[in-house]
């Protein structure tokens, strides 16, 4: 199984609106590929401002196929471009493997950073920073010692 969490914040209410307002279409859209288990969207108890999306696949070939689709580009496309103000995604496989993206919210730049699931506390507990402008990007609270407990059993 393949798990994606994303953690987004966007830059205006109005951007927030538009973005949920497109929700069912993107849900729509990944209806169409079979390596679609589920989809969650719901909003962070501890931060209501940051709308969190869990999508679990098949595998990651199934969740590489949606990434590709046209309609999500062109989401992704408006998201980066005007939408998100900070965005956070975590893949989960079970294979032993963490990658988390980081937006940065003061310089716009992208980084990724992986690490095994067994030393997860890396992506999830200690802040990283902006390559370019130094910004120490948010540590997702939603990642919580049970989820990661979670995952390290279901790959046993």
């Amino acid at each position: 199984m393949h798990l994606i969490k994303i953690a987004v914040r966007f830059s205006s209410k109005e951007s927030e609106n538009l973005f949920i307002r497109l929700v069912p279409q993107a849900i729509q859209a990944a209806k169409n590929y079979s390596g679609l288990i589920a989809v969650d969207f719901w909003r962070n108890l501890a931060d209501p401002d940051l709308l969190m999306d869990d999508s679990y696949w098949v595998d990651e070939s199934s969740a590489d196929a949606w990434r590709r689709d046209p309609f999500h580009q062109h989401l992704q496309k408006l998201g980066s471009a005007s939408l998100i103000m900070e965005s956070t995604t975590t893949r989960w496989d079970m294979k032993g493997e963490m990658c988390v993206y980081h937006k940065c919210p003061v310089c716009g730049t992208a980084g990724t950073f992986k690490t095994a699931l067994t030393d997860w506390s890396f992506a999830t507990r200690e802040p990283a920073r902006c390559k370019t402008c130094g910004y120490v990007l948010p540590v997702a609270p939603e990642f919580s010692d049970a989820v990661a407990r979670s995952c390290l059993m279901n790959r046993q």
